[in-house]
């Protein structure tokens, strides 16, 4: 018997969710292995295996991370079960708590509530081993606000973890009340979390290139999500303002800079497309989106944006600005996709088109 869909995915998102950023601190051993879990750092990832001498727990923890990144999340676990009894290490029990919520998520009813209680377990074990350990209440906030109340939720206790989070560290602590904001769906304190988000981004010098950007970002996709379609452009303008500052610094060659370079461009990638894309919800700043596209569209791949979207996007923008004919040849050349969102709103500009042309 398996949980009801809507508890499986509670479960799975506090998962997910709970990969939180911290580009405003020095990088750890186990983000930097999340960063290189995905296939096409393949390469990278074993030079940066070969080139810091790692304890056998740290090696687990890298392990359990790349199994748990290719879906094989019961080895994931297997490499960290037996380690967590002595362990002293707080992004061990991070990981453990991350790994048994992917398996509550898919477990049966039956086992579902011990692995969820595991998780918690694990997470609290991770703050205590390191009151500072920001993942750790990261994690715990996440949980609380997703998991059902019978499983540990518990709005007050997300609530608790933010405040502390903010003793810690300001800029976590804004973060992880806005996540409690967004999970509550109220508009008004969302926006009141943004507006303090941004405020503590303000003081610039606090904060790396990537910091910021990276948080512009997110604001800006935020503001997206509320047709605040203005603040989202400013936000996105800002967010790029610091990528470019970010990639004008010089990098070495080992492989923690190789990964930041490349993530660099990504993130310049990922903020020209969006850029687009807001250009098509808001339909302004239609030049700057087309503009924008165009760079993505000549930029490097990137693994998340799909270039069939920023075709689709690119179309949609041009027939905006009066160039249906141009549109035309973009969408005639695009490919069947098997998308639903994607098909529909490519049938949506076909007829446009046709019936501006004909």
């Amino acid at each position: 018997m398996k949980l009801p869909l809507f508890i499986c995915r509670i479960l799975l998102s506090v998962t997910l969710a709970t990969s939180s950023s911290m580009s405003a601190l020095a990088a750890s051993y186990y983000e930097i292995a999340e960063r290189l879990a995905p296939r096409e750092h393949t390469q990278l990832r074993q030079q940066w295996l070969e080139a810091n001498p790692f304890n056998s727990e740290q090696l687990a923890v890298i392990d359990a991370i790349q199994a748990f990144y290719n879906n094989n999340v019961v080895e994931a676990e297997k490499r960290l079960t037996p380690l967590l009894l002595q362990a002293s290490n707080p992004e061990t029990h991070y990981w453990a708590g991350r790994i048994y919520g992917r398996l509550a998520s898919e477990a049966s009813i039956f086992n579902a509530s011990s692995l969820a209680e595991k998780a918690l377990d694990s997470f609290k074990r991770s703050v205590s081993l390191n009151p500072d350990f920001i993942p750790g209440h990261h994690a715990l906030v996440q949980y609380y606000i997703r998991a059902p109340f019978f499983a540990g939720g518990s709005t007050d206790k997300a609530r608790e973890s933010a405040r502390i989070l903010n003793e810690i560290a300001p800029l976590e602590g804004a973060l992880a009340q806005l996540n409690i904001a967004l999970y509550e769906e109220d508009k008004t304190l969302i926006l009141a979390q943004l507006d303090s988000f941004e405020k503590i981004l303000s003081n610039e010098e606090q904060h790396s290139p990537e910091s910021l950007s990276g948080n512009y970002f997110r604001i800006a996709l935020h503001y997206m999500q509320l047709a605040r379609y203005h603040e989202a452009f400013q936000a996105l303008n800002v967010s790029l303002s610091h990528t470019d500052k970010a990639l004008a610094t010089p990098l070495g060659e080992s492989p923690e800079e190789q990964l930041k370079r490349q993530e660099r461009r990504y993130a310049r990638q990922a903020i020209l497309y969006q850029i687009g894309r807001l250009g098509v919800l808001s339909e302004t700043n239609i030049k700057i989106g087309i503009a924008a596209l165009e760079s993505f569209l000549e930029g490097p791949k990137h693994p998340t944006y799909e270039r069939h979207w920023a075709q689709l996007r690119y179309a949609q923008l041009l027939f905006k600005d009066g160039q249906a004919l141009a549109a035309k040849d973009i969408i005639e050349a695009l490919q069947i996709v098997d998308n639903e969102h994607y098909m529909e709103e490519l049938d949506q500009l076909r007829k446009r088109i046709r019936k501006h042309v004909s």
